[in-house]
C-alpha cells in the first residue's frame, strides 16, 4: 500500500502543549480544510422559551437535553434551525468541541452548526466520527479563563481526509455498529437501573419487613409517613463538618494533584479518567484530599436537576477536588458511606433539594447550612448493610454489561485511531 506525509493532521500533547504533528496517510487520500465543506452557524438564545411542547414549537437542544435533563421548548422561527441530519458542537462551556448527531430542534447558543456546504461530497457522518475522534485536541486547544470556548479557527483550518466513497461507506459502516451495539447495551443498563430505584424506594418507605408506618413533620406543615423505629434526623446529625473544595486552576501538564470536578461525577459515580491537575501546597492537600468513603456532592450548577448530585470517593492515593464541589464525610458511628450515598440518590433526599436551593446570577446553590438541614431517614446500621446488600446484587448484574460497553468503545478507539488516518484500510 502506497503511503506518503501529507499535512500535519495528527496532534501530541508535548511538555503540556497541543502541537500538529506530521503523519502518514494513503497516496490515494487527498485533504482538506474543514472551512471547504462546512461552515460553522453559531446558536442563539431565543426570546421565549415554553416548558411544553406545542404546534409551531421545537426542542431547545441544549447539553442538558441531549444528555435528557431539560426539557425546553422555543418556536420554529426564532432561532438557529437543526435538522436531524446534522451534527452539532459544543461551543462554549465544558464539553466545548465534543460533536453530537441531533433531532429536529432549535440550536442553544452554546452550540454551532456544522453546515454542510452545497459543493462538499464528503460524507456528514464521516466528518462527525472524525471531529469526535479529535475531541482531545479541541479540549487541549479551548480558550478561556473562566468559561471554556472552541476555538473556531482551530476547527476550520482542521485538515479533513477526503476518500473514495465506498471506503468513507464502510468505515462509517463500523462505526455505526458499533454504536448500534452501545445503544442496546445502554438501554439493558437503564431498564436494570430503574428496577434498582424502585426496590430502593420501597425499601426507604416501607422498610425491610414491611413495618408500620409513623408520621414525621415534613416542610410546610405537612406530614409524611417512613418506617416505624427508624431515625427522623437531619444529614448535620450523621456527618462531620462538610468543606468547599479548592479554586485553585488546574494546568494540563498533570502537575500538582489530581482533582475530581463536576464533570468527573456522573450518573453517581466518579469518572477518575480525564481529571485535571492542581499543583496545591501540602497544606492545602491536607485541606483538600479525600478519604475512601467520602461523599462528594455539586454545590452549584445551573441546571437544578445536576444540584446535589453526587458519588463516594472509592479509589487510593492522594486525590482533591473543584470548588463547584462538597465534600461530606459520614460519621462512620451512625452511617455506612454506602448507605448515605443510596440515601442521597434518593427520592427522599432529591425532592428536598429544589426546597433548600438558592439562585444567584442564573445559579442554583446550596450551601453547608442548608445541605446540612436535609431531613434524612436512618435505620440501624445491620439494616444499612442489608439494604447496600441489595443494592449491591442489583450493581453486580449492571457491571457485566458496563464492562462490555467500556470493551467496545476500547474496540472504536482503536478503530478510530487506524481506520481514520489510514493505518488500517477496510476492503473494497
Amino acid at each position: 500500500m502506497n503511503q506518503t506525509l501529507k499535512p500535519k493532521i495528527g496532534f501530541q500533547v508535548i511538555q503540556g502543549k497541543p502541537q500538529y504533528v506530521q503523519v502518514t496517510i494513503p497516496n490515494d487520500w487527498k485533504l482538506e480544510p474543514f472551512e471547504k465543506h462546512y461552515e460553522l452557524i453559531k446558536g442563539k438564545i431565543p426570546k421565549t422559551l415554553f416548558e411544553t411542547n406545542g404546534i409551531g414549537k421545537l426542542p431547545y437542544l441544549t447539553s442538558g437535553y441531549l444528555k435528557g435533563d431539560d426539557e425546553e421548548y422555543a418556536e420554529k422561527s426564532d432561532g438557529v434551525l437543526v435538522n436531524e441530519s446534522d451534527v452539532i458542537m459544543i461551543g462554549d462551556g465544558d464539553g466545548s468541541g465534543r460533536v453530537y448527531t441531533a433531532n429536529n430542534g432549535i440550536l442553544a447558543s452554546t452550540f454551532v452548526l456544522l453546515k454542510k456546504k452545497d459543493s462538499s461530497k464528503i460524507d456528514t457522518r464521516f466528518v462527525f466520527y472524525y471531529l469526535q475522534h479529535k475531541y482531545p485536541f479541541f479540549r487541549y486547544t479551548r480558550y478561556g479563563t473562566g468559561i471554556p470556548h472552541l476555538d473556531q479557527h482551530i476547527l476550520n483550518n482542521l485538515w479533513i481526509p477526503v476518500l473514495e466513497k465506498k471506503e468513507e461507506e464502510k468505515i462509517i459502516s463500523i462505526f455505526s455498529n458499533i454504536d448500534r451495539i452501545q445503544n442496546l447495551i445502554d438501554t439493558k443498563i437503564e431498564k436494570l437501573k430503574l428496577m434498582k430505584k424502585a426496590i430502593i424506594e420501597k425499601l426507604l418507605s416501607v422498610g425491610l419487613e414491611n413495618k408500620k408506618p409513623q408520621s414525621v413533620d415534613w416542610y410546610y406543615g405537612k406530614q409524611i409517613e417512613i418506617p416505624e423505629g427508624w431515625e427522623y434526623t437531619t444529614l448535620s446529625a450523621v456527618i462531620h463538618p462538610m468543606r468547599y473544595g479548592t479554586s485553585k486552576k488546574s494546568n494540563d501538564i498533570h502537575e500538582g494533584i489530581p482533582v475530581i470536578g463536576i464533570s468527573n461525577i456522573k450518573f453517581n459515580k466518579i469518572i477518575y479518567d480525564d481529571a485535571d491537575y492542581v499543583d496545591l501546597t501540602s497544606r492545602e492537600i491536607n485541606a483538600f484530599s479525600l478519604d475512601y468513603g467520602d461523599i462528594l456532592i455539586i454545590r452549584t450548577n445551573a441546571n437544578l436537576k445536576n444540584l446535589g448530585q453526587c458519588a463516594m470517593f472509592d479509589n487510593v492515593g492522594t486525590w482533591g477536588f473543584a470548588s463547584f464541589l462538597m465534600k461530606i464525610k459520614p460519621n462512620l458511628d451512625r452511617i455506612d458511606p454506602r448507605f448515605l450515598l443510596i440515601l442521597l440518590n434518593s427520592n427522599f433526599i432529591r425532592n428536598q433539594i429544589p426546597i433548600i436551593a438558592q439562585t444567584t446570577v442564573g445559579k442554583y446553590n446550596i450551601n453547608k447550612e442548608n445541605l446540612g438541614s436535609l431531613k434524612i431517614i436512618l435505620p440501624s446500621l445491620p439494616e444499612q448493610i442489608k439494604i447496600i446488600d441489595i443494592s449491591s446484587n442489583i450493581d453486580s448484574e449492571i457491571q457485566p454489561h458496563e464492562d462490555y460497553k467500556l470493551k467496545l468503545e476500547s474496540i472504536k478507539q482503536y478503530f478510530m485511531n487506524n481506520l481514520l488516518n489510514g493505518n488500517v484500510r477496510v476492503k473494497i
